[in-house]
């Protein structure tokens, strides 16, 4: 009997043990839902599909990308930060929506600061400072824009997608230091804006090098400078911003992966892995060199602290040119 009652007494105690972990050791046990909070088509879409599949071979489940769009990447961000914060819904975090929409906007549903846990970054894609070449002004290269600009301020004109959108503070960024004024063109997207810059309405417009690609090769755009910190090896010619006479000067748009706050550590850092796995893919990193993006990766930390400088940094610009939280 005593025997009997011993083993039931270890019977016992092991139910309560496994009772006792936490459910993140079983980490994921049903598909992971991925928001995007853009549209589908694009680069931010291929990033986050081709992130997506990989991530799921390595959690050994289906990671399922939703496009939930609208507000400026607000609504499907929102949706996410108001989640259960269980790691098996995520979204993707940019600059609109961690940096720009904080800095520029009076009114934001989420707390960009509070309502999510980094899970990490996953790439940055620097922006490419390019001329129509049809526009009267026939820009060649980035020091004739700086010389063209300093002789007649405001007749070098730029497309946007309006106040606080990463084209206006990436040019500001650039205008201020160096004492410059660009007229700047508001538009509600890259098909329109790259319409009138074509057609030579308009001077300039910055796009990534996926979206200028076909235009660069048809001459009808002409890269003068790229906002990142290194050149691009798809574009090895052209020089960057800072190699253009703005030393220090390093801007990008990026792409991060976040859970809402709470997510219990042990589910950050299992995410994290899958997408550290998905990343440092050899197929991936190659696809993202063609597309004039970088590979990022690195830990949770990494991605706080990187975010984190992003958003001090747009909310410093927006406060010199006055739209800190106007919108």
């Amino acid at each position: 009997m005593s025997v009997l009652k011993k083993s039931l007494a270890l019977l016992a105690a092991g139910i309560l043990m496994m009772a006792a972990l936490p459910a993140s050791a079983a980490f994921p046990e049903k598909p992971v839902r991925l928001v995007l909070p853009w549209p589908a088509g694009g680069l931010a879409d291929s990033v986050t599909r081709l992130v997506a599949e990989r991530m799921a071979k390595s959690l050994g489940q289906n990671v399922v990308v939703e496009n939930r769009a609208g507000a400026n990447g607000m609504i499907g961000t929102e949706a996410v930060a108001r989640s259960a914060p269980d790691g098996y819904t995520l979204v993707v975090g940019t600059i609109e929506t961690m940096s720009l929409n904080p800095a520029t906007y009076a009114k934001v549903p989420y707390d960009a600061a509070k309502d999510f846990e980094p899970v990490g970054m996953m790439v940055s894609v620097p922006l490419i400072i390019s001329a129509s070449t049809t526009s009267p002004s026939k820009l060649t290269s980035f020091k004739q824009l700086v010389s063209i600009t300093k002789q007649s301020p405001g007749d070098v004109s730029y497309a946007s997608w309006g106040d606080g959108s990463s084209p206006h503070l990436f040019m500001e960024m650039i205008n201020q230091p160096a004492g410059l004024s660009m007229l700047q063109v508001p538009y509600k997207g890259t098909s329109p804006a790259m319409v009138d810059v074509l057609a030579g309405r308009v001077d300039l417009i910055l796009v990534s090098y996926q979206t200028g690609q076909s235009h660069y090769k048809s001459e009808r755009l002409r890269p003068l400078a790229v906002t990142g910190n290194k050149r691009l090896s798809v574009l090895p010619d052209v020089p960057t911003v800072a190699e253009s006479g703005h030393p220090q000067f390093d801007a990008a748009l990026w792409y991060s992966i976040l859970a809402p706050a709470g997510t219990p550590s042990a589910v950050i850092e299992r995410l994290n892995a899958a997408m550290r796995d998905a990343v440092n893919d050899t197929e991936f990193k190659a696809r993202m060199q063609v597309s004039g993006a970088a590979v990022l990766g690195g830990t949770p930390a990494d991605a706080r602290g990187f975010i984190e400088n992003d958003r001090a940094k747009a909310l410093a610009i927006s406060k010199s040119l006055g739209i800190a939280q106007k919108f």
